[in-house]
C-alpha cells in the first residue's frame, strides 16, 4: 500500500498555493517530488519543491537580497 502526505507548496513559476498529495509507492527508493500546477500549468520538480511553510532561506554570508 503507497504511503503519503499533503503538503503546502507555492508554484515557482506563478506563486500559487496549492495542496498537494505526495506519494511513495512500496517499491520506490523515495517518495515522488512532481506536480504540474493547477493555475498555471507549470510542471514542479522535487528541486524546485518550495513548501509554503517554509522560511526564506538567508544569503550565507548574510547579506541582504536586492529586489
Amino acid at each position: 500500500m503507497p504511503d503519503s502526505k499533503t503538503e503546502a507548496i507555492v508554484c515557482p513559476h506563478c506563486g500559487a498555493e496549492q495542496e498537494i498529495e505526495i506519494v511513495w509507492l512500496e517499491n520506490d527508493p523515495w517518495p515522488q517530488y512532481a506536480h504540474v500546477c493547477s493555475a498555471c500549468g507549470y510542471l514542479i520538480t522535487e528541486s524546485e519543491w518550495p513548501a509554503a511553510n517554509s522560511p526564506t532561506p538567508r544569503p550565507a554570508d548574510g547579506a541582504t537580497r536586492r529586489r
